[in-house]
C-alpha cells in the first residue's frame, strides 16, 4: 500500500473513532426522563415554556424562573419570576406562557427556568433577548 492511501486510512479510522465517541457521550449526557425542556423569551416580553418528556408523567410543571441580565459580559441575578401556573397532567407534552413584561426593562435578558416531571427537575437558560 503506498504511503497516502495509507494516511488516508488512517484518517478515517481516526474520525469514525471520534463520531463513536462523541455520539455515547451525547448518549451520556441526555437526559433519563425530559426529551425536551425550553423557554423562549419573545421580543414583547412573554416568555413561552414548552417540555417534553419521554414517558406519560403524572405531572409536569414549571417550577422556578430566574431572570438574569447582561452587563459587559457578565450576567446578573435580577430576580425570581412567578412561575405559569399550567401544570400538564398525564401526558408528554407540557406548554405554558407568561408575560414578564413588568419585570424586563431595556437590556439584555436571559430566563433560567427549572422544569419538573413527577420530581425530577431539568434546568435550561432561554435564548437572549435585547429590548
Amino acid at each position: 500500500m503506498n504511503m497516502p492511501l495509507k494516511r488516508t486510512g488512517m484518517i478515517i479510522v481516526l474520525i469514525l473513532c471520534l463520531s463513536i465517541f462523541s455520539t455515547s457521550l451525547a448518549a451520556t449526557m441526555a437526559d433519563s426522563v425530559f426529551d425536551s425542556a425550553t423557554t423562549n423569551l419573545l421580543s414583547t416580553k412573554k416568555a413561552s415554556f414548552s417540555a417534553m418528556t419521554n414517558t406519560e408523567q403524572q405531572c409536569i410543571k414549571v417550577t422556578s424562573c430566574k431572570l438574569y441580565k447582561k452587563n459587559g459580559s457578565k450576567w446578573n441575578f435580577v430576580c425570581s419570576l412567578p412561575v405559569p401556573d399550567t401544570e400538564a397532567e398525564d401526558t408528554i407534552l407540557y406548554d405554558a406562557s407568561a408575560d414578564y413584561s413588568s419585570y424586563i426593562g431595556s437590556g439584555t435578558y436571559r430566563i433560567y427556568t427549572t422544569f419538573n416531571a413527577d420530581g425530577h427537575s431539568i434546568s435550561r437558560y432561554s435564548n437572549t433577548r435585547t429590548f
